[in-house]
C-alpha cells in the first residue's frame, strides 16, 4: 500500500503534517475529513514527489513554469472553501511554505498587505510577473461577488488544464524538432 505525505488544518487552525498509508490520495483526504481536519495537500511519497522536491521556485515562475501558482491557488481554494477567513488562510499557507524560499516571501507579503487592509487582488497586483492579468481580474471578480472560494477553485482547474495543454504541445513538438535537427545535420 502506498505511503502519502499530507498537510491539513485542524478546526482550530493548527497545521498538521504527517504520513499516512492508504490506497490512493482520495482515501487520505476522506480519512483526514473523517478525523475533522481540513486536507490541504496529500502527495504520494516517491523519489519524484518527496516533500520539497516537486516544487518549482518562484524564480522559475517568471520563465513560464506556473506549477507553484497552481498549487498555491489550489491550497488557497481548499482553505477558503473550509470557511477560514482570508488572513488566516494566508497565515497557514505562509507556515506551510518552505522557510526562506521565494514562495514563502511572496505569501508573507500577501499576508502583510491583506492584514493591512488591502484586498487580495491589490496585493497580488504588486507581483505582475507572477500573477497574470487574467488571474488578477478573476480574483477581483471573486472578491466583488463574495465568491472568492469558487473563483479560486475555477482558477486552480484552469491553471491545471493550461499546464496539461502546454505539456501536451511541448511533447508533441519534440519529435518533429528532433527530426528537423537530424535532417539539417
Amino acid at each position: 500500500m502506498p505511503m502519502f505525505h499530507y498537510k491539513a488544518a485542524s478546526t482550530d487552525g493548527q497545521v498538521l503534517e504527517g504520513r499516512m498509508e492508504a490506497l490512493n490520495r482520495e482515501a487520505v483526504v476522506q480519512r483526514l475529513q473523517a478525523q475533522g481536519h481540513i486536507p490541504i495537500r496529500a502527495e504520494e511519497i516517491s523519489a519524484a514527489s518527496a516533500p520539497g522536491i516537486g516544487h518549482v521556485p518562484l524564480a522559475l515562475w517568471r520563465t513560464g513554469a506556473r506549477v507553484d501558482v497552481q498549487v498555491l491557488t489550489t491550497e488557497l481554494s481548499t482553505l477558503l472553501k473550509a470557511g477560514l477567513p482570508l488572513d488566516r488562510v494566508l497565515e497557514l499557507l505562509k507556515d506551510l511554505a518552505t522557510p526562506g524560499t521565494e514562495t514563502q516571501r511572496l505569501i508573507e507579503e500577501l499576508y502583510r498587505r491583506v492584514r493591512g487592509g488591502a484586498d487580495l487582488s491589490a496585493a497580488l497586483s504588486e507581483h505582475p510577473r507572477v500573477f497574470s492579468t487574467f488571474y488578477l481580474n478573476m480574483v477581483r471578480a471573486g472578491e466583488a461577488g463574495g465568491a472568492l472560494d469558487v473563483v479560486t477553485a475555477r482558477l486552480a482547474e484552469f491553471l491545471e488544464r493550461s499546464r496539461a495543454v502546454r505539456d501536451t504541445i511541448v511533447s508533441a513538438t519534440i519529435y518533429p524538432a528532433i527530426l528537423l535537427a537530424v535532417a539539417l545535420l
